[in-house]
């Protein structure tokens, strides 16, 4: 099926704020698969009318967001919501935002993503694509992942820092959840580490898909991926929980986030944009998480809470 490739280039004083906004526009379109490039601006030091030698003229490269539609009978109406939204977001938050799109087949685009994913280590995992080929190295857990339209490779500081807190708080033999598993990348982190049993869950088809591939890839054999929702599906409680999703959906779930983690159990919450921190860890203390660590990077927020006992 052929795939219109839309970039959404960004202007802000708060990029980040930017990046998570327009994010949440995606998502809401049903996207989660979204590449972002939040490399800051890089100003030129002098006026480019003085470089004699253009070829030596500084590049200013803009931070962006690009997602994938499928290029079938809803895409027009999808990019006039999208194109709304952006102009509701440039008013109330003094953004500036330019779109482009440009259509791609199907190989083409399983080229494109290609580009933004390298391997990363995170402590003893080291999270790989597929295609690259790895030499054995002592004490490594090598995680293989074809991300597709379903992100999440460990190279976004959102996923880093899941993939380290996962590394730090799982205990061998315990039940890992991962709600919005995306790639299914922190559902195969903790089998390796040595989870007793896995599972993801995900509200997008394309995403579970990938994720119970990339599982196959990895030969996961204790997990497992479910379409649906969190209130719809789960019931059971787990060891350890995590969810590498926007603080506005971590907000609206938290009451049954609190249901499905173990007393004395972990909730690891990602995804939060520098600011917004302190509403994820009111709420969370609110339903009954003891915080227990909060990480930064890149002006993104992961925060660790333990369920008190009821």
């Amino acid at each position: 099926m052929p795939y219109i490739e839309t970039t959404v280039t960004v202007c802000s004083g708060n990029l980040h704020l930017a990046l998570e906004l327009i994010s949440a526009v995606f998502y809401e379109l049903g996207l989660k698969g979204v590449i972002i490039d939040d490399q800051e601006c890089i100003q030129p030091k002098v006026n480019p009318e003085d470089i004699a030698d253009q070829q030596h003229a500084v590049v200013i490269k803009q931070p962006s967001i690009t997602a994938y539609f499928e290029s079938d009978f809803q895409v027009d109406q999808r990019l006039k919501m999208l194109t709304s939204q952006l102009k509701q977001i440039e008013k109330n938050n003094h953004i500036l935002t330019s779109v482009t799109c440009r259509p791609l087949d199907e190989e083409n685009w399983s080229e494109s993503w290609k580009a933004f994913f390298q391997p990363v280590s995170i402590g003893r995992l080291v999270v790989k694509p597929s295609w690259q080929v790895h030499t054995s190295q002592d004490e490594k857990v090598f995680i293989e992942i074809d991300p597709g339209m379903a992100f999440g490779t460990g190279n976004h500081a959102t996923t880093f820092m899941c993939l380290q807190m996962i590394e730090k708080y799982l205990i061998r033999g315990q039940t890992f959840l991962d709600i919005g598993t995306g790639s299914g990348i922190l559902m195969i982190a903790a089998a390796a580490l040595g989870a007793e049993a896995t599972i993801g869950i995900d509200n997008d088809p394309v995403a579970v898909e990938v994720a119970r591939e990339n599982l196959s890839r990895n030969r996961v054999k204790n997990g497992k991926v479910i379409l649906g929702n969190l209130a719809d599906c789960l019931r059971a409680g787990y060891d350890l929980v995590a969810a590498n999703i926007l603080a506005d959906a971590i907000l609206n779930l938290l009451d049954e986030i609190r249901r499905v983690v173990k007393p004395g159990g972990f909730f690891i919450a990602s995804g939060i944009i520098h600011g917004r921190e302190d509403e994820v860890v009111r709420k969370m203390k609110s339903v009954g998480f003891a915080i227990q660590e909060i990480a930064a990077s890149d002006e993104w927020v992961c925060v660790v809470g333990q369920c008190n006992p009821s």
